[in-house]
């Protein structure tokens, strides 16, 4: 009976260590892909090289008839290219976007009444004034108002600085500047051209995603167009694409 009793405590020391040695390779293993590859996604890693990215947002301007134009969508298309290697954490890109001013109107009637006029809207205080036209044979002048309603449409270039990680997340927070030109269509008021040189202050948080190539944010950018003088406040989210 005591042989029986060795022999099974044998076998079962055995069959114990079988166990353990086919798992300690695996384990090692599951542990050491973990590290190239988790199971959620790839690695946190800020992305290197060309990115495509689009914002969508709303838009707002200030300083005319109405303190700040009602909000608006705002569509932005960029193309850019991060600079880690030469300087670090620095973005150059090209931007394009599309946003309107709703509701206020660039050259309208104080409350005394100071400026002078062909007429005022009786509505909003927008000035109307004449406005020189002409065909191939006669000159005429035809009467325009101040649009309280154009479309605003931003070409710009811009560099992004990021400052790094916040805390143990992937958070990168940074500052960025654009200059560029905007153009206003219609006209927003009689002295105005079709558009204006502008140039922009920003900034936000993007956050390093583990799906391959993406990278998301939030942005707040301002900008001030300076003929006529027009400042205007656009946030969105980010949606960046690294090849």
């Amino acid at each position: 009976m005591g042989e029986r009793m060795v022999g099974r405590v044998t076998t079962g020391a055995v069959l114990a260590a079988a166990m353990a040695a086919a798992m300690a390779p695996g384990t090692a293993g599951a542990k050491e892909r973990e590290g190239v590859e988790p199971a959620v996604g790839i690695p946190f890693a800020v992305r290197r090289g060309f990115f495509l990215e689009t914002q969508v947002g709303v838009f707002t301007a200030f300083g005319g008839s109405k303190t700040a134009s009602n909000a608006q969508p705002f569509v932005g298309f960029s193309l850019g290219m991060d600079l880690s290697k030469t300087t670090q954490g620095a973005t150059v890109f090209l931007s394009g976007g599309y946003g309107s001013n709703a509701g206020s109107c660039r050259d309208f009637a104080s409350a005394t009444g100071g400026k002078a006029a062909a007429g005022t809207d009786p509505d909003g205080g927008c000035f109307f004034y004449p406005r020189a036209s002409s065909t191939a044979t006669t000159p005429q002048t035809t009467t325009g108002e101040s649009p309280k309603d154009f479309n605003v449409i931003p070409i710009e270039v811009g560099l992004r600085f990021a400052f790094g990680e916040l805390a143990a997340l992937p958070v990168n927070p940074y500052v960025g500047l654009v200059a560029g030109y905007t153009f206003l269509t219609p006209k927003v008021t009689d002295a105005a051209g079709m558009g204006s040189p502008h140039a922009g202050l920003g900034g936000g948080l993007e956050y390093q995603t583990r799906l391959e190539g993406l990278t998301i944010g939030v942005e707040a950018l301002v900008r001030v167009a300076f003929s006529p003088m027009i400042p205007s406040l656009t946030a969105y989210p980010r949606i960046r694409y690294v090849f």
